[in-house]
């Protein structure tokens, strides 16, 4: 790895994985980026942390503060001389990196989508309508605008979401949610009544999404990470999620995952990376229609998926197949090969709010000795780090069901 520095933004739990991952297949610190170091690298000896503590909350509305730590870090760490490859947790980091790549003293390896496309990718109407050109279903779909919502003419059970996910967290106030949900077309133009509402304290004025309503809750959403490498290799990774997290300000985001090898997954997500002209990681959501068995396809990450540590589970280390392809020029097929859970909470506070029909899925043997936490690392095993790590989990646990357990 001489030559190579591997960065890595931020210190959330996508973080640490894929500072966990780097360390796994190299055994060597990645470089942590940030303004705080949160639980999951307290006390931490798989990374080396760099803080800029001026850069407390400020990395979007100061992004010089946090383009300067990342320099900073290439001079001391490469001497002015090495290949950077820049690991980043989410489209809000995304979007200051994308903005501010000329201001960097180096031109890092970026195992993400060009600017354009990525930048194109945050905004959910553009990949709708680039999947009904590829021919791909995904759910009846209207977009509104402050000026228009009234007008829908969807009806039934709907979803509401933004259209700019990044642009409404900053500029949401009062409405914390994720996504919303209705009953029915005069239940949705009263939730947006609120969300346009700059009385209710809302600045947000970007477009909103209003959907149909696929049913089915736990089972039945799928998730691919995937990387496509410089040269067209494919590796890619699926799981199932057999619980979901249903608190509106998280709706959608899993609990547990199971493996799971449907072709017909696989094939669609060629399909679509292939049609956008996509390389690097990317992360799709489906679901499949508990009735009919359509798959519809809900949405693309510009990245691997905040649960992405289920395909280190598998045998599939996303973070090592960039280094290898962008900084060593071996690009590399790695395939899900190991049964596994990944459990975003307690173990056990997980099986036990499994539901009935997928408990002996989540217990059979071979999955259940696989069974594994993003930031729960037998090489990262300080005592004291145990100790905080388990308070952690202890606090997931209550956050998702209310229990210690």
């Amino acid at each position: 790895m001489e030559g190579i520095i591997p960065i890595v933004l931020g210190t959330d739990p996508v973080s640490y994985a894929m500072a966990r991952s780097i360390h796994d297949a190299y055994g060597i610190k990645a470089n942590i980026c940030c303004s705080r170091v949160l639980t999951p690298f307290y006390r931490t000896k798989i990374a080396d942390i760099f803080r800029d503590n001026y850069a407390e909350g400020s990395y979007i509305a100061r992004p010089e503060i946090f383009i300067n730590l990342i320099n900073r870090v290439y001079r001391e760490k490469a001497n002015g001389r090495g290949q950077v490859v820049l690991f980043i947790p989410n489209e809000n980091y995304m979007e200051v990196v994308y903005e501010n790549l000329t201001k960097l003293d180096f031109e890092p390896c970026l195992p993400y989508p060009d600017q354009h496309l990525g930048k194109f990718l945050m905004i959910k109407n553009n990949f709708y309508q680039a999947m009904d050109k590829l021919g791909v279903k995904i759910p009846q779909t209207r977009i509104v605008s402050h000026s228009d919502y009234k007008n829908i003419d969807l009806d039934g059970d709907l979803v509401l979401k933004a259209d700019d996910n990044n642009a409404y967290k900053k500029d949401r106030a009062t409405m914390q949610d994720k996504v919303y949900f209705a009953d029915n077309r005069s239940e949705a133009i009263s939730k947006l009544d609120k969300i346009f509402d700059s009385d209710n304290g809302s600045n947000y004025q970007g477009n909103m999404v209003v959907q149909e309503c696929i049913p089915g809750q736990h089972g039945t959403e799928y998730s691919i990470s995937g990387y496509r490498s410089t040269d067209d290799k494919f590796s890619m990774t699926q799981a199932r999620s057999i619980l979901t997290d249903l608190r509106p300000q998280y709706i959608g985001n899993h609990i547990v995952l199971i493996d799971s090898n449907l072709e017909e997954l696989y094939g669609l997500a060629i399909k679509i990376i292939r049609g956008l002209n996509y390389y690097g990681f990317f992360n799709l959501d489906m679901k499949i229609h508990p009735q009919i068995g359509e798959i519809y396809v809900f949405e693309i990450n510009p990245r691997i998926a905040q649960s992405f540590f289920f395909s280190n589970l598998g045998v599939v280390n996303y973070p090592q197949l960039a280094i290898e392809d962008l900084a060593k020029g071996n690009s590399i097929i790695q395939r899900q090969s190991k049964p596994f859970n990944w459990v975003s909470a307690g173990k056990h506070a997980c099986g036990n709010r499994i539901p009935e029909e997928f408990k002996a899925e989540f217990l059979r043997s071979d999955r259940y000795r696989n069974t594994g936490h993003s930031v729960i690392n037998s090489k990262d095993n300080d005592l004291v780090r145990k100790v905080k790590i388990w308070r952690y989990i202890r606090h997931e646990n209550m956050a998702h069901f209310g229990q210690r357990s």
